[in-house]
């Protein structure tokens, strides 16, 4: 296990659980991954193996569960202007709409920003987004793919052909993923794959102790 991926484990893990291990239990949890660690693992040439991003499916639920809230949150702004404001047209370029899109990109962009790369609904399903080539996500990738990257993901029909990657590469990445260096990841097959001991292959249910 390189050095990279050692760092990148212990942070992850930390990060979701608002602490930060000692480094005791760093060296600890290394010498439980390497004692249970499948050899097929060291012929993988990504930075983190492939079962530990999130598939099509539980990030569509989480992209749905995102979407109520928006529409939520979007309704409570619009009632807020709307008492200052007289709302004339319902188009994309009015008040009315532009407070749609506020909401709608803001909510991407901040949360995943400020929340370890976690929306409500990512945190729900625990699941979320990490840079594949630095241990923090940088504005200017948070911004490529929430923003530049949401709007073309927002596109019927085109949304389709632009998710589908996630179903044939190797970490699970949509295009936007694919041009920021991002993907998701699973918290708990993550918590769990430190969590593997000497006794058993099995992986233990101490992932349950992340708090999400």
């Amino acid at each position: 296990m390189s050095e990279k991926q050692e760092t990148f484990f212990s942070e992850l893990v930390a990060q979701s659980k608002k602490q930060q291990y000692t480094q005791a239990e760093i060296n600890a949890i290394k010498q439980q991954s390497q004692a249970t660690l499948p050899p097929e693992i060291a012929e993988v040439n990504t930075a983190l193996p492939p079962y530990f991003f999130s598939g099509v499916w539980i990030r569509m639920f989480a992209l749905l569960l995102d979407l109520i809230c928006i529409a939520a949150l979007t309704q409570v702004v619009r009632t807020i202007v709307g008492m200052f404001i007289t709302f004339s047209t319902l188009g994309t370029f009015s008040v009315y709409g532009i407070c749609g899109l506020i909401v709608y990109y803001g909510y991407f962009i901040l949360l995943t920003k400020y929340n370890y790369g976690q929306t409500i609904g990512k945190m729900i399903f625990g699941i979320r987004v990490v840079s594949l080539t630095s241990s923090t996500l940088d504005w200017q990738t948070v911004l490529l793919r929430e923003g530049c990257g949401r709007f073309f993901l927002s596109i019927p029909i085109l949304n389709l052909f632009l998710y589908a990657p996630i179903l044939f590469t190797k970490r699970k990445q949509q295009i936007a993923d694919l041009f920021c260096d991002t993907s998701v990841v699973n918290l708990k097959v993550v918590a769990a794959f430190l969590h593997q001991t000497d006794e058993s292959n099995q992986v233990e249910a101490a992932y349950k102790e992340v708090s999400l």
